[in-house]
């Protein structure tokens, strides 16, 4: 998994390098994600240890308003699961995450240039997460 997460992130850097901006010409963007799901919490903490990192898939779809603002909508999902090194608390699940989301940018002609070299921007949202799970062992 670890050889995985170290693939995709060198093909994002390579092949993805000429992505564009939404404008008045192009309003719509689409966004392909891919990252890591990592627990953390009352049973144990497993971030950045790679012992069982689990795949997260998403999709995004992005929409010019003006040239201050952008909206956008993102579903991700993947499988979470966390089983300690010493307490048999263990579980297994999916988590499905929903945002939507607003974003103002500064490089919008009143702030700066809209073609500034630095486009600072805001993101506003709200979301959920729905988490089902289909496997919990208690065992003391």
């Amino acid at each position: 998994m670890k050889k995985l997460f170290i693939l995709l992130t060198l093909s994002n850097a390579l092949f993805f390098r000429a992505s564009f901006a939404q404008n008045n010409l192009k309003q719509y963007g689409l966004g392909i994600h891919a990252g890591t799901l990592e627990y953390n919490g009352d049973r144990g903490n497993a971030f950045y240890t790679f012992k069982e990192p689990q795949l997260l898939l998403g999709i995004s779809l992005s929409k010019y308003m003006s040239p201050s603002w952008d909206v956008e909508s993102l579903l991700a999902g993947g499988r979470l699961s966390y089983t300690p090194d010493r307490l048999p608390k263990q579980f297994r699940g999916t988590l499905i995450d929903f945002n939507l989301l607003a974003k103002f940018k500064f490089n919008n002609g009143v702030f700066l240039k809209e073609d500034a070299r630095i486009a600072p921007y805001l993101f506003l949202g709200i979301g959920d997460a729905y988490y089902k799970s289909t496997y919990t062992s208690y065992l003391q």
